[in-house]
């Protein structure tokens, strides 16, 4: 029997070892608020006034919350701010009127009342700003995907396109779709170039800009923008 103890004990003590570990790389999710309501035999719990879901560096706040116990999904419902860090410690930050977030998954969602995305790279003094009709964020592939009249405004470039795709570990944004093609507007002093094409891609950290598939470009004055734009109004 003592032989028997001698190789039971040291593969429990490695097995309880490995479940440290694994608890300790995965953050508990948290939800408080100021209060708390328990409905459906205690299937779904109500969050409001203050409420906030925390996991690791994830925090999502909103006037409602909503807990559906059996897969542990999240709807947030009024002011809806999300908030998280990419690898780098570049601040990413959201808001929408609703969400829904599933902190098992990794998986967030923000629609209605057009999503807005302000991410802070180090590279610019400038933020990149994202809007859309939907934008969802993936934290294990680490991507964002936005669609329905994604609009992206850099320091240097405003953007528009049906979908888009932000690769956080590669530091890029791919702009694609049809009808209407990706646009891309640059402005340097009283030019403006409009480009349309299949596949625009941002390099954030290496201000490039790569642009491929049917690409058309027109370079006009600003000042004839105007004087269209005055002509249009009379």
């Amino acid at each position: 029997m003592k032989r028997k103890n001698r190789t039971v004990w040291p593969f429990l003590l490695s097995l309880a070892f490995f479940a440290l570990i694994c608890s300790a790389k995965e953050p508990r999710t948290v939800i408080t608020g100021e209060k708390m309501e328990i409905i459906n035999g205690g299937k779904k719990v109500v969050f409001t006034e203050g409420a906030r879901v925390t996991k690791g560096e994830n925090v999502l706040t909103a006037r409602k919350l909503v807990q559906d116990k059996r897969n542990n999904r999240i709807d947030a419902e009024g002011n809806v701010k999300f908030k998280t860090f990419t690898e780098d410690r570049e601040p990413i930050r959201g808001r929408s009127d609703k969400a829904y977030y599933s902190p098992d998954e990794g998986f967030a969602k923000l629609f209605s009342g057009r999503p807005e995305i302000v991410y802070f790279t180090k590279s610019s003094t400038s933020p990149v700003n994202l809007t859309a009709d939907e934008i969802t964020f993936y934290e294990k592939k680490e991507e964002l995907h936005a669609k329905g009249e994604v609009e992206v405004i850099s320091s240097s470039v405003t953007a528009f396109a049906p979908y888009a795709v932000f690769a956080q570990g590669q530091k890029k944004m791919v702009l694609t779709g049809s009808d209407p093609q990706p646009v891309l507007i640059h402005t340097e002093g009283d030019k403006k170039s409009t480009y349309t094409a299949d596949r625009i891609t941002f390099f954030i950290n290496r201000d490039k800009v790569l642009l491929e598939g049917k690409v058309h470009c027109v370079v006009t004055a600003k000042d004839e923008d105007i004087k269209k734009n005055d002509a249009e109004k009379r």
